[in-house]
């Protein structure tokens, strides 16, 4: 008996109304989250300031860009560099 798929089917992404739209929407919802993760974080480890880049799969450990002794230095190389606001 073939698969079938129910019009309407709800997911964490949305709704789709056959599998091609539900996969679809599913990898621009990806790629939008992916972006998310792109972004440079600000971490506090001790007295350092450091701008992270988290890891995009479980496996992998954050990349940690630069770090700083201040958070108005840390604040101003982000608005030059990243363009954070």
């Amino acid at each position: 008996m073939p698969q079938r798929w129910r019009v309407g089917r709800s997911t964490n992404f949305g709704t789709a109304d056959n599998f091609d739209a539900a996969r679809g929407l599913a990898e621009a919802k990806q790629m939008e989250w992916f972006r998310v993760r792109e972004r440079p974080v600000v971490s506090i480890d001790g007295y350092q300031i450091l701008i992270v880049r988290e890891a995009q799969q479980s496996d992998e450990e954050p990349q940690q860009l630069v770090a700083f002794l201040s958070i108005q230095v840390a604040e101003e190389h982000l608005r030059a560099n990243f363009l954070v606001v």
